[in-house]
């Protein structure tokens, strides 16, 4: 055996694959390796092809940017951790709670068809569910 051998096993023996892969938590690896997420996609129907059910959660608190520089941070990153932990206590199926911003002549549309735009668009919470008990109770409460 190779020395790279020996030291590839002392070094990754006991590490689940998120380590060895350099992530941080095992939570920010699901997230980002998710299998039903398509991450070019243009329409928030697109982003999720592998949930069937997506629900737009009407965030009272959104604002349109007046300025460019305004669309670098999050502006109710509290409202998002509301929402998501009451998804990961009532959420039976598998979910995903997510910001987008979405352009503003697609608000008047269905929900499937807001074109994301993250620059000029109006932040809304978007939740994605593979279930549709878990979108119709989402929907009741949230949106």
């Amino acid at each position: 055996m190779s020395k790279f051998y020996y030291w590839f096993m002392k070094t990754f023996r006991n590490k689940e694959e998120w380590q060895i892969k350099g992530w941080v938590s095992k939570l920010a690896y699901e997230r980002n390796m998710d299998s039903g997420i398509f991450y070019r996609a243009n329409r928030v129907k697109d982003y999720y092809p592998g949930y069937p059910f997506i629900v737009k959660c009407m965030n009272f608190e959104s604002k349109i940017y007046q300025h460019w520089a305004e669309c670098v941070t999050r502006v109710d990153s509290k409202f998002y951790d509301i929402v998501n932990e009451w998804a990961k206590q009532h959420c039976e199926g598998k979910h995903r709670i997510d910001f987008h911003s979405v352009s503003r002549r697609a608000n008047y549309g269905s929900n499937e068809e807001d074109d994301m735009d993250y620059c000029f668009g109006r932040e809304y919470i978007y939740g994605a569910f593979t279930s549709e008990k878990d979108a119709m109770f989402f929907a009741l409460v949230w949106a």
